[in-house]
């Protein structure tokens, strides 16, 4: 749609979620709900609520019919699009030595992501898995050769 945020940004789930919940556009307002700025929310019971403190937006039977229809199941956010790789824990940057993630870019392809500590750019992913598997083959035979030489004098030792 063309309503934009205050900041000119798209608005998400999250955002969607707090207005609806926001009992000021019922004519409620509450204090008292948080310990400092924003450090802690405080009981419930610890809360002051003013009913009708100034004139409604919108009436309380529809706000109760947004909150239900915001806060059930059906209606969440979408669900993390986040991936397990063959490589995660694998990868550290080559600067600082952070451990680096993987992000599929909007064109599909995978990379490596830039470090968030030094900045270190970043590297596809699928060339780097392929030099990895090229490495672990070349181990493999000598793993399986050394398994088959085991196997061998634990036979003949019987």
């Amino acid at each position: 749609m063309g309503v934009k945020t205050r900041t000119n940004g798209k608005f998400f789930f999250n955002s969607i979620v707090r207005i609806v919940n926001n009992e000021a556009y019922k004519g409620t307002i509450i204090s008292n709900r948080t310990i400092g700025r924003h450090e802690a929310i405080r009981p419930k019971e610890e809360w002051i609520v003013v009913e009708n403190a100034h004139p409604a937006i919108i009436d309380e039977a529809i706000w109760e019919k947004a909150n239900t229809i915001v806060n059930t199941y059906s209606f969440s956010a979408p669900k993390n699009k986040n991936k397990i790789y063959p490589t995660t824990k694998l990868f550290f940057c080559g600067n600082c030595g952070k451990l680096q993630g993987c992000n599929v870019a909007p064109t599909g392809k995978t990379y490596i992501k830039i470090c968030v500590v030094c900045k270190n750019r970043t590297f596809q992913y699928n060339p780097v898995l392929k030099i990895i598997k090229g490495e672990i083959e070349s181990y493999r035979q000598d793993v399986l050769a050394s398994i088959v030489g085991v196997e061998e004098s634990n036979i003949d030792n019987i």
